[in-house]
């Protein structure tokens, strides 16, 4: 039987604000295909935190992620070889209270005040992990940061 390995990959917005002490991998935004392959090789799931700003909800508190909405103007499949259709449908773990985000990219602070959940780059991720490993299971955890 094969050990559940988990990963946790973070995006830059969390490393800078320092909001998980412990992770495997800080995706920077560069699209980084090779490291992010290298750190899902034995894994069979993997946890994507990104941040978000919720006025009604406390500082520090966490939602989770069912879906998401890229408003970033990138598209992590582009430069793939070779150029093929990523099933997205059910990318992310499930939860009841899970909601959809709309990721920003670098539009974040700009916008993140006219999105209930906006998020930086959280689908950018989730979509380069699906790519590398198809049979990865993703949960996405948006962490409040106002």
């Amino acid at each position: 039987m094969e050990k559940d390995s988990k990963k946790i990959i973070i995006t830059k917005a969390i490393e800078q604000k320092n909001l998980i002490a412990t992770y495997d991998y800080c995706y920077t935004g560069n699209m980084q295909r090779k490291q992010i392959k290298e750190i899902l090789q034995n894994a069979n799931s993997v946890t994507l935190y990104d941040t978000t700003s919720m006025i009604k909800k406390k500082q520090g508190s966490q939602v989770y992620v069912n879906d998401h909405i890229n408003q970033t103007g990138e598209n992590p499949l582009i430069k793939c070889s070779p150029i093929q259709f990523i099933n997205l449908g059910g990318l992310y773990k499930a939860s009841k209270t899970g909601i959809t985000t709309t990721s920003l990219g670098k539009k974040y602070q700009q916008e993140k005040n006219k999105h209930e959940f906006p998020s930086t780059s959280l689908c950018l991720v989730a979509i380069l992990c699906k790519k590398i490993k198809p049979t990865i299971k993703i949960r996405g955890i948006l962490i409040n940061s106002l």
